[in-house]
């Protein structure tokens, strides 16, 4: 790297040691923003490509793509609830019961879903973990109960069956998927 920035400088290394030991700013810039790489690609071309691409952006271009991303986003979140839908609908047939009541209590099961809604760190990375070790914990407990071993049919089918987004949809959408 030294050598390139010299030769960007057109100084020698001994100009390019005492630049540094007195902190010029122009050192530090090179060093602390641009990669060896870039600094090559400079000297061979006149230009570095992807600072090029980002001069050449302008705000209406950058709210475009935001546009077209929240699109994406929302065609997305549309997909991942009419799947959960489905399969919420799919296990309900299966085992021929209108909600989730069979599998664990409705006021508890809401709950669950609120309090981990209430996570500050959820994200739709995460959700699905937290979902999971709470339904963990109560499999054991209710299964005592007259639920028997139902809770874990829920514990698998959101572990088996549901997706990341899906699951945070239904945590943030509670009361809709369990009324």
């Amino acid at each position: 790297m030294i050598n390139t920035i010299c030769n960007i400088m057109a100084i020698s290394r001994s100009a390019y040691f005492k630049f540094k030991k007195e902190e010029r700013p122009v050192i530090a810039l090179l060093e602390k923003y641009f990669s060896k790489e870039e600094l090559l690609e400079f000297l061979k071309n006149g230009k570095i490509e992807k600072f090029e691409y980002i001069k050449n952006l302008d705000f209406q271009h950058i709210e475009n793509i935001q546009s077209q991303i929240n699109t994406s986003i929302d065609l997305l979140e549309d997909y991942a609830k009419y799947g959960l839908r489905n399969k919420i609908n799919e296990l309900f047939k299966i085992f021929g019961i209108p909600d989730f009541t069979m599998f664990l209590p409705k006021k508890l099961f809401i709950k669950i879903l609120n309090d981990i809604k209430s996570e500050n760190s959820l994200t739709h990375e995460n959700g699905k973990a937290f979902l999971l070790q709470r339904l963990k914990g109560y499999e054991t407990s209710i299964s005592k109960l007259e639920h028997k071993n139902h809770p874990k049919i829920l514990y698998d089918f959101v572990s088996n069956k549901l997706s990341k987004i899906e699951v945070y949809i239904l945590i943030h959408n509670a009361e809709e998927y369990l009324s």
